[in-house]
């Protein structure tokens, strides 16, 4: 699990920002942040397709989201590409 002091952060200078990749099963799963004009968009991909966002207005709140989901997943058994 990541700590909040190992939490990436975002700079509005990229407006597209990977934050993990995760395998299990032959299958990736992957989170970006995007900058938005209204806001910071968490976007989860499976197998590099866009399946769902989340629109926040502070990136602490969309990086906070993202983590979570990577925990959840990593309890789940998917583990870090190498």
């Amino acid at each position: 699990m990541l700590t909040q002091a190992q939490r990436p952060r975002i700079r509005p200078s990229e407006p597209v920002m990977p934050l993990w990749r995760l395998h299990r099963q032959g299958h990736d799963a992957s989170c970006e942040i995007v900058v938005q004009p209204d806001g910071f968009e968490g976007r989860f991909l499976f197998d590099g397709r866009f399946l769902y966002s989340y629109t926040f207005l502070q990136p602490n709140e969309a990086v906070s989201w993202a983590c979570d989901r990577e925990n959840r997943l990593r309890e789940q058994g998917w583990k870090s590409q190498i």
